[in-house]
């Protein structure tokens, strides 16, 4: 055993040392209080700890704002120990614990580059448990006590995950869901994430599917208020995650054009790619379809811009016919958490047609139902 490198405290079984640059992953032993040989640190370690107790259940004390704490753990029971965090919690029995400790910087960069808008300040966060965790601190130490060399990206990718663990459940730089709770807003619950960036203010609301971006709390209310009347935000809405994307947009665009908002009120029943300039053409699911968060693919290929024809039906049995043109957007940024830059798909309604009553084609033929005033 040797000294651990987050608590010098605790004796090291094994881990990745320094090799990991802006993380220390390790299994240790620690002693319980009084027992240890080197007396703990006065204040907390310098770096966030992530702690996994893995071994017979266990009392830990803390003492948080003058008040002693004490806590029983069992195994796969976690904490999170913000840096220079001066509670000193000790536990009461020997124990076995999976810990990774986490460079404040690097974390505060990963979460700016995941979208989390202003300083990530982490709190103390005490017995709580995630499925996955002891999972990814294990497989973590594991790729460091192997007979071979570490693969550095699987190790930076399971750093990356438990890190997304930390943020969620004690970043205090969460301020949608803070405010939401905050207000006693009933109806939201907060989830990992819906795709892209992980820590952007998203939103997705069931049963209707309709998500929604760069939200604020009073247009959360808002849409909630809505979803309970059976009616679509317009605002902020980025498409049903039922269509496709050319779907979403198209449905969109006959909301917007006739002040439909009955959530269930449209559907999309065709979505045919019309035909280029080279007189090819196609029919089928476009490229990231029924994604709600801008990934997809670039919008041009050789030069050519891809263009969909798209049926929109309504309850009452009036159609649309919605061009929709794929392009790419522009300036090039990361589609999602830590990817290179590149140019997510944009899709730009070109026109929206009202299609004759008799004119062939599909209609509305799943009855829905539909709230009216």
């Amino acid at each position: 055993m040797s000294v651990s490198h987050i608590k010098p405290h605790l004796r090291c079984l094994d881990g990745s040392g320094s090799d990991l640059g802006h993380a220390v992953a390790e299994r240790s032993i620690e002693r319980a209080a009084g027992r240890s040989d080197v007396a703990p640190l006065s204040v907390g370690p310098p770096v966030h700890v992530l702690v996994v107790h893995t071994g017979q259940s266990a009392n830990l004390r803390w003492s948080a704002d003058g008040t002693p704490r004490q806590e029983r753990f069992h195994a796969g029971e976690a904490l999170v120990n913000p840096a220079g965090w001066a509670a000193r919690p000790r536990w009461q029995d020997d124990v076995e614990l999976l810990l990774l400790g986490i460079d404040p910087a690097w974390l505060e960069k990963l979460a700016a580059e995941s979208g989390a808008p202003g300083q990530v300040e982490l709190v103390p966060r005490f017995h709580f448990s995630d499925p996955l965790l002891k999972m990814l601190l294990e497989r973590l130490v594991a790729e460091y006590s192997g007979p071979g060399p570490a693969d550095s990206l699987y190790a930076q990718s399971l750093v990356q995950a438990a890190a997304a663990v930390m943020l969620r459940v004690a970043a205090g730089g969460r301020p949608l869901a803070a405010a939401l709770t905050d207000s006693g807003t009933e109806g939201a619950w907060e989830i990992t994430h819906l795709g892209g960036h992980r820590f952007s203010p998203t939103l997705l609301v069931l049963p209707y599917g309709y998500a929604y971006g760069r939200m604020e709390t009073p247009a959360v209310k808002e849409i909630l208020d809505a979803a309970r009347a059976g009616r679509v935000r317009a605002e902020g809405c980025r498409g049903n995650s039922a269509w496709e994307r050319p779907g979403q947009a198209a449905e969109l665009a006959v909301r917007e054009a006739t002040g439909e908002d009955a959530a269930d009120a449209l559907r999309v029943v065709a979505t045919d790619k019309a035909a280029r300039a080279d007189g090819a053409s196609g029919a089928g699911r476009a490229e990231g379809a029924g994604r709600a968060d801008g990934a997809g693919g670039t919008g041009r290929a050789g030069g050519e811009t891809t263009h969909w024809e798209v049926t929109v039906a309504h309850v009452d049995g009036r159609r649309w016919r919605v061009t929709v043109a794929q392009e790419a957007s522009l300036p090039p940024r990361p589609e999602s958490c830590g990817a290179a830059l590149g140019s997510p798909a944009r899709m730009d309604v070109v026109a929206v047609r009202p299609l004759p009553e008799n004119a062939d084609g599909p209609t509305y033929e799943i009855p829905a139902t539909v709230t009216s005033k």
